[in-house]
């Protein structure tokens, strides 16, 4: 699961309710970090937000002690992982929420990600608009798309600190290195990652906020190679089909162009892996030597950019 806080503070609040929510946010910094759990901050949307007649910033100097101001700002520096991603949502995807476009928004990267099925929830932080409700309704429409549809993602939002703890308890520990995102890939007795493919994923700068997508990305292989039949359908369905699939083979006309670029070795054969999972926002790619079917061994051929 990521956890998403996201223009909490825009909001013209009193300096009591002001003072209240800077300690709730360092203890969510703090909670968050005891369990190594990341988390996210719209940090544009925090800074734009206005606390009576001033701009947070002035607020923070004039109102906070300065023990509670340090400890803001090291939540700030080290934390937390700042929002917006600049490449995480392609061009053309407008967001509302209660009608009003919240393109530019953290809550706006947090539907983008679970629309590409991603594990996401956010926390609102008390007395604010967002408070009263257990799931958050995002409208998207993207403008690229051929038709004029628009999609809706309901967002579980928790908005207290003891619910929060209870669901951090739960959660796998969090990935801090390829080496983590390879050694519970061993769960998966039917998904085999070959050697090239591991050695060349661990010469990338890790990044834990794609590593958790490849991981998404590897459960759904793992889910479409354990499901029976009927399931299977809806799994192939929900991934693989399409204007924003997830999986699909490459194009005849790319197989074509990078020709050898697709063949990888796999038990002392040469074999074409064209099929392959997307990673959008980090054009990255999950090749494979075969679309996932029922109890078929799937072998992972290159974790990477998108080869060209």
């Amino acid at each position: 699961m990521r956890l998403f806080t996201f223009n909490d503070l825009s909001f013209r609040i009193n300096k009591d309710q002001f003072t209240k929510k800077i300690d709730e946010l360092i203890y969510l910094g703090n909670l968050c970090n005891s369990y190594n759990h990341p988390l996210y901050i719209h940090k544009n949307g925090l800074f734009s937000a206005w606390i009576g007649e001033i701009k947070i910033k002035e607020a923070i100097q004039s109102y906070l002690a300065k023990e509670k101001k340090t400890l803001f700002f090291r939540l700030m520096d080290k934390s937390v992982l700042k929002l917006p991603d600049e490449s995480a949502i392609p061009n053309g995807y407008i967001f509302k929420y209660n009608d009003n476009d919240i393109s530019c928004s953290g809550l706006a990267e947090c539907a983008f990600r679970q629309l590409c099925d991603e594990s996401v929830s956010t926390y609102s932080l008390s007395e604010t608009c967002f408070q009263d409700h257990q799931k958050l309704c995002v409208k998207i429409h993207d403008s690229n798309a051929k038709n004029d549809s628009i999609e809706e993602q309901h967002i579980i939002n928790i908005s207290n600190l003891v619910d929060l703890e209870s669901c951090l308890k739960h959660e796998l520990p969090p990935l801090s290195s390829w080496n983590d995102l390879l050694d519970r890939t061993k769960h998966f007795d039917k998904i085999t990652i070959v050697p090239n493919a591991r050695e060349s994923l661990l010469r990338e700068s890790f990044e834990i906020s794609l590593a958790c997508t490849i991981w998404e990305r590897l459960k759904v292989v793992q889910a479409m190679i354990e499901a029976p039949t009927n399931e299977y359908h809806e799994l192939d369905r929900k991934y693989c089909h399409g204007e924003r699939a997830l999986f699909s083979p490459e194009s005849t006309k790319r197989i074509n162009s990078l020709g050898e670029k697709l063949n990888f070795c796999i038990n002392g054969e040469k074999i074409c892996c064209d099929y392959h999972a997307k990673i959008s926002h980090r054009t990255w790619r999950i090749h494979m030597n075969e679309k996932p079917k029922t109890n078929k061994q799937i072998h992972i051929v290159h974790i990477g950019h998108k080869i060209i």
